[in-house]
């Protein structure tokens, strides 16, 4: 049985077709399983989830996006990825690579 998110979408890979006609394959990102997926083509997204506020004794829905990229002073794009209020920054082939 495939292992689901909060929200019910599976974690294994997922093929989309692109707007050129070919297939872009998605793949969790390790460490970040649930959180954070990229494509073979270098995109990276965040997976809309159920949080939990500990403050406040609630639950929220974080809706799935596109990250932005940020163009590191060598020319290679970055993106800012966080678990457990940690933020790391990785580079996005890096993350391809994984």
């Amino acid at each position: 049985m495939a292992s689901r998110n909060s929200l019910g979408e599976s974690l294994n890979e997922q093929i989309q077709p692109h707007s050129d006609g070919t297939k872009e394959y998605w793949r969790d990102v390790p460490e970040y399983s649930g959180l954070y997926r990229i494509s073979d083509r270098g995109r990276v997204k965040s997976i809309p989830r159920i949080v939990k506020e500990t403050t406040r004794n609630r639950q929220r829905t974080l809706q799935g996006r596109m990250l932005v990229q940020a163009i590191h002073d060598g020319g290679y794009p970055m993106v800012s990825l966080s678990k457990n209020r940690i933020v790391k920054q990785y580079f996005v082939h890096y993350l391809v690579l994984l």
